[in-house]
């Protein structure tokens, strides 16, 4: 089929003029499926592409809009509903909004350049509109970031929105174990990746270089008694166990100090999910392959994993993991929660540690502990992978400084774009937000 290039105005006209826009079917979902396979390179079910649709049971059809042309579905646009939670500034209190995200705009190659997903785009943010949402807020993947397109609609990128991927090398051994003498070029790959990886607008970037406007609260003097020391969670984990209930409490305390979450952000946090999720076949076999991977494996019990950051008394020694009921729950501090994903890019691929939650209370920051838990944290995942990944809003300055200081490098980054629909106010506000520590 040729691409729309090489027709003629005159045929791309007739085309525009026949092309029909109008809420999805339910039957025609699969065509949508197929239709973002084709536009995102991907490989994913098109009989599953109703689950793509967010905090909702079932596919709400409302949310899909479609152009459709011929009888056949050729372009889509998703709006799904993404309440986010607000607060002016550390210690406010945090306001539930209602808002919306547009999701998998996606146009068959042959249709491209007729306005199609301007149109869908438009309808989109006027389905948020009549449902009186406060903003509308659109994730593009730099690969395909259309941002004259997006701007030309109404919609901005903040400093604070953006996503920033940082990744940290393992050990020696374990670069060695899983790559051989290619290992040796893992130095110089930093400047590499930073060149060829997808980036960030530059105004998420030199954010960090940037004063906080909302500086932490001054912290109490440290007890010279006290000692800190991080222990990894092993084996199975109950909803009953103690430190689950504590990681909880600390999370009630930690998003007051944090200006902007969705509540599927809470929600994770919160660990109100499968503790115990197990590891899919792709990573358990990449894993397996190695002795440290199998140990690995053994040590965490599945997916994800957990690091705590615990004070304790002179004298007191903790080992390096402890069984989940044996965690001194009263004593923790500070955590991290990582899950290992395998990641693929056409031939290549690569099962890798993502670290996608990080947090120290109030109280212990401005000390170092922060640093210290990015750093223990990717020293224990080295040993067992090549590369470790940390995931965090650029505007959460004060731990992508702490992701520097214990060797992580920003090589990536994700777009988020926002638009004002009804609230002002809010809008203004999350253009100035700079977070706290918390890590999505």
């Amino acid at each position: 089929m040729p691409t729309h290039s090489k027709l003629d105005a005159k045929t791309r006209n007739k085309i525009a003029a026949e092309i029909e826009y109008r809420t999805i079917k339910k039957d025609e979902l699969e065509q949508m499926g197929t239709i973002f396979n084709i536009a995102f390179h991907s490989t994913s079910n098109p009989k599953e592409y109703g689950k793509r649709f967010k905090n909702c049971a079932e596919p709400v059809l409302e949310r899909q809009a479609v152009a459709v042309h011929d009888g056949k579905v050729i372009a889509g646009i998703r709006a799904d509903y993404k309440p986010l939670y607000f607060n002016d500034g550390p210690g406010g209190k945090m306001v539930k909004h209602e808002c919306g995200e547009i999701n998998d705009v996606a146009t068959l190659p042959y249709y491209r350049g007729m306005g199609i997903s301007r149109r869908l785009i438009n309808m989109a943010n006027d389905y948020m509109e009549r449902q009186g949402w406060d903003l509308s807020v659109l994730q593009a993947d730099p690969k395909y970031y259309a941002k004259d397109l997006y701007e030309s609609v109404g919609f901005k990128t903040l400093p604070s929105t953006g996503d920033i991927f940082s990744a940290a090398f393992g050990s020696w051994l374990a670069r060695f174990s899983w790559y051989g003498p290619l290992a040796l070029l893992f130095p110089v790959l930093p400047p590499i990746a930073r060149r060829v990886a997808p980036k960030p607008p530059a105004c998420c970037m030199d954010l960090i270089r940037a004063p906080n406007p909302h500086p932490p609260t001054p912290p109490r003097a440290a007890s010279t008694e006290e000692k800190i020391a991080l222990v990894h969670v092993s084996g199975q984990i109950t909803t009953s166990d103690p430190w689950v209930a504590r990681w909880r409490e600390c999370m009630h305390v930690m998003k007051q100090r944090v200006q902007g979450l969705h509540d599927a952000i809470l929600h994770e946090l919160f660990l109100e999910h499968d503790l115990n999720e197990p590891a899919p076949e792709n990573v358990k076999k990449w894993l397996e392959k190695k002795r440290g991977g199998k140990a690995f494996l053994a040590e965490t019990g599945g997916l994800r994993g957990y690091a705590l950051l615990i004070k304790s008394p002179p004298g007191t020694v903790f080992p390096s993991t402890m069984s989940s009921p044996e965690v001194p729950a009263a004593s923790i501090v500070g955590g991290a929660r990582f899950k290992v994903e395998h990641f693929k890019y056409g031939l290549l691929g690569i099962t890798l540690p993502m670290i996608d939650a990080c947090w120290v209370l109030p109280e212990y920051q401005g000390r170092g502990w922060g640093i210290f838990l990015a750093r223990e944290v990717k020293a224990w995942l080295g040993r067992t992978f090549p590369i470790v990944v940390c995931r965090v809003a650029s505007g959460n300055v004060p731990f992508r400084k702490a992701l520097r200081g214990a060797g992580f490098h920003e090589i990536a980054g994700g777009i988020t774009m926002v638009k004002r629909l009804k609230n002002k106010d809010l809008y203004e506000k999350l253009a100035r937000a700079v977070e706290s520590w918390i890590l999505y």
